[in-house]
């Protein structure tokens, strides 16, 4: 493969983390039948942020939430609708091309697996990928809080496909530190996210919030929560000499 998948150092860049969730088996042959005949496959990238083409990219397809198959490739082209084509070698077509979709399990039913009497804090560690991939997507709200504790990115991302999702709870994640830089960036991804006044008073606040998009919020924010931040505390630095220009105009 290239080897501009390479960082300036020499070192290989992480690969781009995609989720393929197929709805069923005629959406498994039409992928079959697409990787056979081009050696690729499309991707979304639910909020991710576009990687730099011929960047690598980990790909989970899953069948109906179970998962199918992890291949890696690399990112050949941007396509609309924020998906990606990954190209694949032919060891890793096999692996999508011999999947067999009897073997894709449906995952329980309830959050996750509620096949233990344990609380889920307790064995959210030990659930598959495809399971966490089901509670990002699908869990309630202890569940989507329990995910963003998780040191994998990809599933951060996937909360905010969950359609029980509200902007009151996307700020109360932000403010009380569950959410990752991760999650944050996709979230200003999302206009109608990012564009609520409580979302972006949480993030204006957060150090994990990029730089440059917290000090374009100060202006947005209300006068009072812009007062409160120039008066330094919690803050970042820049962030309070941009609320101390707005409130001296």
């Amino acid at each position: 493969m290239c080897c501009s998948n390479r960082c300036a150092g020499g070192e290989e860049a992480d690969a781009v983390e995609l989720t393929l969730d197929l709805p069923d088996d005629a959406a498994l042959s039409a992928l079959q039948a697409g990787v056979k005949a081009h050696g690729a496959l499309s991707a979304p990238l639910a909020g991710a942020a576009a990687p730099a083409l011929f960047a690598r990219a980990s790909v989970a397809v899953t069948l109906r939430g179970a998962l199918l198959a992890e291949v890696e490739g690399q990112v050949v082209q941007l396509l609309p609708g924020d998906q990606v084509a990954v190209l694949v070698d032919e060891a890793e077509r096999a692996l999508i091309l011999d999947a067999d979709p009897a073997a894709a399990a449906p995952p329980p039913t309830s959050d996750a697996g509620d096949y233990s009497s344990e609380p889920l804090w307790a064995r959210i560690a030990d659930l598959s990928k495809a399971e966490k991939l089901k509670l990002a997507k699908h869990g309630n709200a202890d569940a989507r809080r329990l995910i963003l504790k998780l040191p994998d990115p990809m599933l951060h991302q996937q909360v905010l496909t969950n359609p029980g999702l509200t902007a009151n709870e996307v700020a109360s994640l932000i403010s009380g530190g569950a959410a990752s830089p991760t999650f944050i960036k996709a979230v200003l991804t999302r206009q109608e996210l990012a564009s609520n006044l409580a979302v972006m008073e949480a993030m204006v606040l957060s150090p994990h919030t990029p730089l440059h998009d917290a000090i374009r919020m100060v202006d947005r924010v209300s006068l009072e929560l812009a007062r409160r931040i120039a008066k330094g505390g919690k803050a970042r630095g820049q962030v309070v000499h941009a609320a101390k220009k707005r409130v001296t105009r």
